[in-house]
């Protein structure tokens, strides 16, 4: 008898050390709000562990719901928000990007040499400048090409130039002393960008706002990694005529020439949850679609839309294989490609393919956004939810 108490014991311990880990894992991976369609007044999250809860109005403006673990156990209590849901049409199209950022970043530094062929360090990066930084003006001028920043050097009055640059979303000022070759020209010892090319795939447009949304992750600069600060862009048709097949330790890319001269669209902004755009009209077969919204989003089948040949996009099998709803950036699901036909093509998800519709139980759920490079039949995607929260 006294064994079976300590059994019983034993298990009350560990069911309520397990309760408790539950209870404290949702309230730590559930985000604090949620949307859900006009209309309706239940939240269900998690079906396996019946996690719901019902919606209430705590005054004419707030709504909330009290999360519950199989209907019983208190969990956490979530704002929530009505919206008309959205239809959009999936696109799964080739598309060349070209942007000019809103001042140059730099991208590397350089040693230089002075007048008397004395090499020195990067008087920049002695300064305190860092890789990925955006130089604004130079001496009060403001700077939007490298051609700019080298003319302003050429006329600049003396050796001191005074930098202003943006860092984390963040503006400072710093003086640089340049140093003066032999050809009289002051040199700070940087490299710099001040554009960006490139190709991805559309992943939908919405025909009543004339807007569109793709890559489901920013336009970075390769060198630093920071999202380039977009001044203009735009996009052009693009037609895939090639496959460099991913494999294992080397993501694979789709390759593809640009329309350089049929202009269909303008990027109004970059961001790390994609970039987004105006087009008058777009030339799209698809039928619009509901999107999900993320609760709904489910672990299983689902398919993608994408564009491995010509400018035509094609339905590929995938699954999803794990979802992160408290994720607020660009990679809330894990998704795998299933279908032999791509897997053959391609080897997986490559570069180009970010983008690309993602959907489910028809309808839109998010889009492609990174590969896994050891694997490369598995990456990431985006809640469509997170790609449209900069659409406004």
């Amino acid at each position: 008898m006294k064994k079976f108490s300590v059994v019983l014991r034993i298990l009350t311990f560990t069911l309520v050390i397990s309760i408790f880990s539950a209870t404290t894992y949702f309230s730590y991976t559930i985000p604090d709000k949620f949307y859900i369609e006009n209309g309706s007044n239940k939240l269900n999250i998690n079906s396996v562990f019946k996690l719901s809860g019902t919606v209430k109005k705590n005054d004419s403006l707030c709504q909330s719901a009290d999360l519950t673990l199989m209907g019983w156990l208190p969990v956490k209590t979530v704002n929530i928000e009505s919206i008309e849901r959205p239809t959009l049409i999936p696109c799964g199209t080739p598309f060349g990007i070209k942007m000019l950022t809103d001042g140059v970043i730099i991208t590397d530094f350089g040693d230089v040499k002075d007048k008397n062929d004395v090499i020195h360090s990067s008087p920049g990066e002695t300064s305190g400048l860092l890789k990925g930084d955006i130089i604004n003006e130079i001496n009060g001028d403001k700077i939007s090409s490298a051609t700019e920043l080298y003319e302003e050097l050429r006329n600049a009055p003396n050796e001191t130039i005074e930098i202003e640059y943006t860092r984390d979303e963040k503006t400072s000022s710093i003086d640089v002393k340049a140093i003066k070759d032999k050809n009289g020209q002051y040199k700070l010892g940087l490299w710099v960008r001040d554009s960006a090319a490139g190709i991805g795939t559309m992943t939908f447009y919405d025909p009543y706002r004339k807007i569109f949304g793709g890559l489901g992750h920013g336009v970075c600069d390769m060198d630093s990694g920071k999202l380039l600060p977009l001044q203009s862009g735009e996009i052009v048709p693009a037609i895939i005529n090639n496959i460099v097949k991913g494999k294992s330790g080397a993501p694979g890319e789709l390759c593809g020439t640009l329309i350089q001269n049929d202009r269909t669209g303008k990027i109004i902004s970059n961001t790390t949850n994609g970039i987004l755009g105006y087009a008058s009209s777009l030339s799209i077969e698809s039928k619009a679609l509901p999107i999900a919204l993320k609760q709904e989003i489910k672990c299983g089948d689902a398919y993608i839309l994408s564009t491995i040949n010509g400018d035509r996009p094609e339905k590929f099998n995938i699954k999803i294989n794990s979802v992160n709803l408290g994720s607020n950036n660009n990679k809330n699901m894990v998704i795998e490609i299933t279908d032999k036909r791509l897997l053959d093509n391609t080897g997986g998800i490559v570069q180009g393919m970010s983008g690309s519709p993602i959907i489910q139980n028809d309808m839109l759920v998010g889009a492609v956004t990174h590969v896994f490079v050891n694997e490369p039949t598995k990456g990431y995607g985006i809640f469509i939810e997170n790609m449209l929260s900069h659409a406004e």
